[in-house]
């Protein structure tokens, strides 16, 4: 039973005890002097103010048991929380770790690419000579008509690769004819009676070879046959070759050029 409710029913029950055991003696306590009033009041409600001393001794106890649980809970929770927190700090810190490692080895890999492309840069940054030999064709005897000498920078030539639309660089002769031809104000007309011949007195594929910038593949020769009418059969022959290509480095090495401003029209 709640200590409040006891409480109550034991001062109801005391007080009806005190009515009917001195309802006879009520009218000589108007007569009484009040100090002896005072005293008989305190002496009967005396034992109701203990009673409720007691009752609210236990009750205080009761809710200071509680508060303190409540506190211990609290204490767990905050305990737990504080483990909780541990744990995510542990976490980002091994994912902060993992974040500096995968930054050091991109600035590595940024660095070892920044020191290869200064190199290439640096290996083409040179000239080499051209010759553009104006040819006629048309006479009894082919002879050369003129000879144009040409210089140009292996770093520069960079740009005719890349105005070259194709992912082979076994053509290079054309991009690099066309931009000698329009250096002398000439066009090659393939109707017309002369034609022109380039020559290059270094093996440029060998050069961007070495430094990555294409690969090379091996084209085995091989024969085929082709029928003309009806019993006609010709044998085409083709022989090896070999095929180069630009690598994605070349595509990265070009952008590098771009960024860094030494990439020339």
């Amino acid at each position: 039973m709640n200590l409040t409710r006891l409480g109550v029913l034991l001062t109801f029950l005391y007080i009806e005890i005190i009515l009917i055991f001195g309802f006879n003696s009520f009218f000589k306590l108007l007569e009484m002097p009040l100090n002896n009033l005072g005293d008989f009041l305190a002496g009967v409600f005396g034992p109701l103010m203990l009673l409720w001393v007691i009752i609210s001794v236990y009750l205080q106890k009761e809710e200071l048991g509680q508060n303190t649980k409540a506190l211990l809970e609290q204490a767990q929770e905050l305990k737990a929380s504080v483990e909780q927190y541990k744990d995510m700090v542990n976490i980002t810190d091994r994912q902060l770790n993992v974040n500096i490692s995968s930054l050091e080895i991109q600035k590595n890999i940024y660095e070892q690419k920044e020191k290869d492309f200064n190199y290439i840069y640096e290996k083409l940054n040179r000239d080499i000579t051209l010759s553009l030999d104006e040819i006629d064709q048309y006479g009894e005897i082919e002879e050369n008509i003129t000879t144009y000498d040409f210089y140009i920078n292996l770093g520069d030539m960079i740009s005719h690769l890349i105005d070259f639309n194709n992912s082979e660089f076994n053509n290079i002769e054309l991009p690099l004819k066309n931009h000698c031809l329009k250096l002398i104000n000439k066009e090659e007309i393939f109707s017309g009676p002369t034609r022109f011949n380039l020559k290059i007195n270094e093996n440029i594929a060998n050069i961007l070879l070495v430094s990555g910038l294409v690969r090379v593949d091996y084209i085995p020769g091989h024969t085929s046959e082709e029928s003309r009418g009806r019993s006609t059969i010709s044998v085409r022959s083709v022989g090896p070759k070999h095929r180069y290509e630009f690598t994605d480095k070349f595509y990265k090495y070009r952008h590098w050029l771009e960024l860094n401003e030494k990439y020339n029209e």
